[in-house]
């Protein structure tokens, strides 16, 4: 062969790919090309038409997708997948798509596990036959749909735009693609009502418009849709009740409804979708109870109820054949004992904060195995089972009742609590502090002249509970990030600085709940201050800036913030935002963020939810005591010691005069002529402990009148101060009146009395005999002398453990008559008369002095003492 002739082969050879690519670039339908022009152009794509779009390179990582891929038989090619997912691009929907007739959309890519894979005929659908597909730009476009055109897509079996910056409201004409079989909206920034001709898609599959801003009632004509399979409402602002009409979608397997503003009751018939694998109502509006058939479905896996409205309903039933991953039914206003028959495949079981009772089960030593395990928030008792207590891993029951001999070896978040976690109930205090300072998940830092002290010492966990060193503060988490494959994160941070300050460049966040406590704290009131920068979500143009953070926030107990979004309150994510309360702590405050399932939970990515906080400044409203603003221990055991003998040596002194004894006529008369002088000894010792006025009667301590109620006043503080291990002390912002007084009374108004009672003793007393205490000092500690018992009846009351009911009605007519703070301006004015006339010894009817002192030798014994001793002052 020669020469001429093998360079004609390699020629030919060399240029033989090229002549294919002519091939099927000339295979490709003009249309399709011409579509893609005007695609590129309208969102300006730049496309290289000098080449053959179906070998465009492909463009590919993790979060960013460039890719067009063509299907060729051996007559013609088609377009089956654009994909341009977060390229960032603007404009609107080109109408041009209505060119490619046979167009079937598949989205494949960016899905996470907990996303349904593609079904595998339609995927052969596509590649082995001329239908097409496009992946539509997950991703960053500001599209809207009001130039889609619907009717040009007579083929389409798949759609996405998910994952955009798509707005405006969806169009009633996507309700004509008669063969559309999955159609996702979710995650864009879609609003107004629910386009009712969705009904007419009755092919449709799936149908999701999850994290958006729809809003309105969720149409009765969603019905019938009568092969619908997944379902995905949540996240929006649908108001109005549950559709009737939905009882008809017996095909359902997926459905959520969450995160919207709903009314009416949980429908039964939820009960009889038989193939349903998951279901998830949190946060939707709708009320309880949850129907007993819902928990009892044959197929469901996966159920999520949480933080419904309406009454105390009872835990619905379980059977343990029900093949539960998943099970949470958190904040549902359930009562009852625990649910006895789970399934040991559970990998989630939230029942926190409900009203449940009882003891933890036997049978739950066969969930073991279970990941996540949270109980908290409940009114459980007994023992914790030993498998809990070795064997338990991510296990959280906090807050509840739990016998101490049981749960004592239990870290923090895992013990017996009550308003606090027990551990901070049985700490010591050396120091007692008045302010308090966190940069929360960062480093120590200062900012004009307050130093923010460091947060980052311990990451955090699904149940963590953590103190630092000196033991000031503290923190506790609760829950872990659903649905998220990435390993979870609690501390999060910004790579630029916010509004300037370093303070707000990382974050402590949460999935459920992020308590801080602020411990060995003055009594007194403070000024608590929130600091809070969105830097999970941006501002602007970008895809991320459509998320939303939605939680509450308690201080104390007390809810001050409902459905609390941080970019709503500063104008922005990246911006800084400071929200200050007012509040009254003793000894603990403590700081709860909460998740109530509201806002998006699939923005930037799945699993970025929950409360985020940056700082905590805590400034005292009362003058700061010395010693730098500490107050020592036993500086507070001084004053209450001081003041018990104070208290013990007037009641001495008036025993030996005679005046707390059985006497005979003269012998009163003589006591009576020498009153005087014992009030005027008392009179030098009240002087003695003048700072230490929360022992002192109104009446003495306002006007400078002693009244024989005067002890009995004292007596009662000192009463309260036993049961709750609290000192008395003033109260800086509120002129004459007293912390420990002052909550004694409000919890005995609002019923939740034995929250007084000092958590240290651990359960380890007698509720009665300290009801009789509490009561006693109450009665005791009253504004009028004239409404408060004699020294003698207190003995009396405490030796028979009883307090007259009389008693306990007058008093609660007289606060619900005059609040104490009106009697008090009211006492400031009475004459010393008047305070005499009020000053009557009441005698209970039923009791009478010789039943109190029952005379006897020793009593005998003791009047010929006095006898003597009158002789000799005499």
């Amino acid at each position: 062969m020669d020469l001429s002739k093998i360079l004609f082969i390699v020629l030919c050879v060399t240029l033989l790919p090229f002549g294919f690519a002519s091939m099927n670039t000339t295979r490709l339908p003009s249309e399709e090309v011409d579509a893609l022009r005007e695609i590129g152009s309208k969102l300006g794509k730049v496309w290289s038409f000098d080449e053959d779009p179906c070998g465009w390179p492909k463009l590919k990582n993790d979060t960013y997708d460039d890719t067009v891929d063509c299907n060729c038989d051996s007559m013609t090619c088609h377009v089956v997948n654009i994909d341009l997912t977060r390229n960032f691009l603007d404009g609107t929907i080109p109408i041009e798509w209505g060119s490619m007739q046979r167009l079937l959309i598949i989205d494949e890519a960016a899905r996470d596990a907990s996303a349904p894979a593609i079904p595998r005929d339609t995927e052969e659908k596509a590649q082995g036959s001329q239908m097409s597909g496009v992946k539509v730009f997950e991703g960053a476009s500001t599209a809207s749909l009001t130039s889609f055109a619907a009717t040009d897509f007579d083929y389409l079996t798949y759609r996405t735009v998910e994952d955009n910056m798509m707005s405006g409201i969806i169009p009633e004409e996507l309700g004509s693609l008669a063969r559309i079989e999955r159609l996702f909206l979710n995650s864009n920034n879609f609003t107004g009502e629910f386009p009712a001709s969705f009904a007419n898609l009755t092919t449709l599959k799936e149908l999701t418009v999850e994290d958006n801003m729809m809003s309105g009632i969720i149409p009765e004509e969603l019905g019938s849709l009568a092969r619908i399979e997944r379902l995905f409402l949540n996240s929006n602002n649908f108001t109005g009740e549950f559709p009737a009409s939905f009882a008809n979608l017996t095909t359902l397997k997926e459905f959520r409804i969450g995160g919207n503003s709903l009314s009416g009751k949980i429908p039964e018939f939820i009960g009889k979708w038989n193939n349903l694998n998951s279901l998830r109502i949190q946060a939707s509006g709708l009320e309880g109870p949850i129907p007993s058939n819902i928990t009892l479905l044959p197929t469901l896996t996966d159920l999520r109820i949480s933080d419904l409205n309406g009454p105390d309903t009872p835990c619905p039933p379980f059977i343990n054949t029900t093949p539960f991953e998943n099970l949470i039914l958190r904040s549902c206003n359930l009562i009852g004992n625990l649910p006895e028959s789970l399934s040991d495949g559970l990998k989630v079981l939230d029942l926190s904060f409900n009203k449940l009772n009882g003891s933890i089960p036997d049978s739950y030593n066969n969930i073991k195995k279970t990941d996540h395990i949270y109980l908290t928030g409940n009114m459980l008792s007994g023992s914790v089972p030993d498998w809990m207590l070795k064997e338990g891993d991510q296990i959280d029951l906090s807050y509840n009742r739990f016998t101490y001999e049981s749960s004592r070896d239990l870290r923090c978040q895992r013990r017996e609590t009550k308003g606090a976690v027990s551990c901070l109930g049985n700490m010591n205090c050396p120091i007692i502090h008045t302010s308090l300072y966190i940069n929360c998940g960062g480093k120590g830092l200062s900012v004009e002249d307050k130093f923010y002290e460091e947060d980052d010492l311990d990451s955090g966990g699904p149940t963590r509970f953590f103190i630092v060193t000196d033991r000031k503060w503290g923190f506790s988490n609760t829950g872990h990030f659903l649905d998220d494959s990435k390993r979870d994160s609690y501390i999060v941070g910004s790579a630029s600085p916010v509004n300037s300050s370093e303070l707000y460049t990382s974050a402590r966040t949460s999935a459920l709940s992020l308590t801080y406590y602020g411990l060995c704290m003055h009594n007194g009131s403070y000024n608590v201050s929130l600091h809070f920068a969105e830097i999970m979500f941006t501002d602007g143009r970008e895809y991320s800036s459509l998320g939303r953070r939605v939680f509450d926030i308690y201080i104390q107990g007390v809810l001050f913030e409902k459905d609390f979004d941080i970019s709503d309150e500063a104008g922005g994510a990246g911006k800084v935002t400071v929200k200050t309360y007012t509040v009254n702590v003793l000894t603990t405050l403590e700081i709860r963020l909460y998740w109530a399932g509201k806002g998006t939970t699939n923005i930037p990515s799945r699993g970025v939810y929950g409360p985020l906080i940056s700082a905590i400044s805590v400034n005292p409203n009362f003058p700061i005591p010395r010693n730098d603003g500490s107050l020592r221990v036993g500086t507070v055991v001084g004053i209450v010691v001081g003041a018990f003998c104070a208290i013990v040596l007037i009641l001495g002194l008036l025993w030996w005069r005679g005046c707390l004894r059985h006497k005979d006529a003269n012998e009163l008369a003589f006591s009576t002529s020498n009153w005087d002088e014992i009030a005027s000894s008392a009179l030098m010792i009240s002087l003695f402990f003048t700072n230490f006025s929360g022992y002192m009667a109104p009446e003495y301590a306002l006007r400078g009148y002693l009244t024989d109620k005067a002890d009995v006043y004292s007596y009662g503080i000192v009463l309260l101060e036993i049961v709750s291990g609290m000192a008395n002390v003033a109260d800086r912002a509120k002129e004459n009146h007293f912390v420990l007084l002052d909550r004694a009374v409000a919890l005995n108004n609002t019923g939740n009395i034995m929250e007084l009672v000092d958590s240290r003793l651990d359960s380890k007393y007698d509720m009665q005999e300290v009801m009789v205490v509490i009561n006693l000092a109450l009665l005791c500690t009253t504004i009028s002398p004239t409404d408060r018992p004699a020294m003698s009846l207190v003995v009396s009351m405490l030796e028979g453990r009883i307090v007259p009911q009389s008693f306990v009605s007058e008093q609660s007519m007289s606060m619900s008559k005059m609040d104490r703070e009106k009697m008090m301006k009211q006492l400031e004015s009475t004459t010393e008369s008047q305070i005499e006339e009020m000053s009557i010894p009441y005698t209970d009817s039923s009791m009478s002095a010789v039943d109190l002192y029952p005379v006897d030798r020793f009593s005998e014994y003791l009047q010929k003492r006095d006898g003597e001793a009158k002789k000799l002052l005499s």
